[in-house]
């Protein structure tokens, strides 16, 4: 687990959790400098220093590099969704995801 988030990452999104707490999404297409459990787990809670709190707990996906592509807010919480279709939410305390749908 990477214990800071560096200037070169790319985020693409940021979700506010606290005062000073978001969770972000890191762009890893096209990387093959990363695992793929890296690779799939690019979803991080990070302070205001770029400190990591967590990054997310998800089941294994079933294909190789399935990362994830979209991460929100809805009313039922976190969201975050992975390349080709499963729909996690996400405890925002804690990193853990639990699948709660697919789509396409």
């Amino acid at each position: 687990m990477k214990t800071m988030i560096n200037a070169n990452e790319q985020i693409i999104a940021k979700i506010p959790v606290g005062q000073s707490r978001q969770v972000v999404l890191i762009d890893v297409a096209g990387r093959k400098d990363i695992s793929p459990d890296e690779s799939n787990a690019n979803v991080y809670c990070i302070d205001d220093r770029g400190e990591v709190i967590w990054q997310i707990n998800a089941p294994p996906s079933n294909i190789g590099r399935d990362s994830f592509v979209s991460l929100r807010q809805t009313s039922e919480g976190l969201r975050a969704d992975r390349f080709f279709g499963g729909e996690f939410i996400v405890d925002a305390v804690n990193g853990i995801a639990s699948e709660v749908g697919w789509h396409k």
